[in-house]
């Protein structure tokens, strides 16, 4: 039974051979004409849109921002962190959060008076007191809508306890990976971010016993 299976297979590799010499032995064209022009036509064909960007993605994100912190002043509160996530895009337009994990470094800078020489003396400093802290956070539920253009390029959007916000990032010719990328500064709140981040498609278990009755279905 297994040798009957390869035997199809080889049957069908031999009949695609078959057909492309002859059509090379056919055409008049040269060679590097006619393989230009299919090159020529694969680029110009090329087009994504949403659907193009559907299934559930793995999400490792890497991000650094400061913030006025409980003292006030400026940049008081670092935090150097990483996400990982599992995002579902239904390839219509929308998507949702499966599941997601913050994992931060985070640095609180307060100060404080240090006596130098005798009470007398009255020479007390300020100085910096360093406080770092490891943190752990589920992220919870969130959902948004998505928008694909011709190019790659993809657009986020949603609407978190901050407000409306976006993400931009371009999704590879096969919509098998995407990247992104997002900075804000808020002068006011003296608040700055900058983050990078890339995702993956899940790969989906292969039927092997279906891709047999597949070949042998004529």
């Amino acid at each position: 039974m297994k040798e009957q299976h390869f035997q199809k297979i080889k049957k069908i590799k031999g009949r695609f051979l078959n057909r492309l010499i002859y059509f090379l032995g056919k055409t008049t064209l040269p060679i590097s004409i006619l393989l230009a022009t299919l090159l020529i036509f694969c680029t110009s064909s090329w087009s994504l849109n949403n659907s193009d960007l559907s299934g559930t993605y793995v999400w490792y994100s890497k991000y650094s921002k400061f913030s006025n912190g409980i003292t006030g002043g400026w940049g008081m509160d670092d935090t150097e962190a990483y996400s990982k996530a599992e995002v579902n895009f239904d390839g219509a337009g929308g998507w949702s959060l499966v599941s997601a994990t913050d994992y931060r470094l985070v640095r609180e800078i307060s100060e404080e008076l240090v006596a130098m020489g005798t009470p007398e003396d009255g020479n007390d400093v300020l100085s910096n007191r360093f406080n770092t802290t490891v943190e752990t956070e589920i992220i919870p539920a969130l959902s948004g809508t998505y928008t694909v253009s011709s190019d790659g390029a993809v657009i986020l959007s949603f609407t978190d306890e901050s407000g409306p916000e976006t993400l931009d990032g371009f999704i590879s010719k096969n919509g098998e990976s995407i990247i992104f990328g997002d900075i804000k500064y808020v002068n006011g709140e003296k608040y700055g971010l900058v983050e990078i981040g890339v995702g993956f498609k899940k790969v989906k278990r292969i039927c092997l016993p279906c891709i047999f009755l597949l070949l042998l279905d004529d």
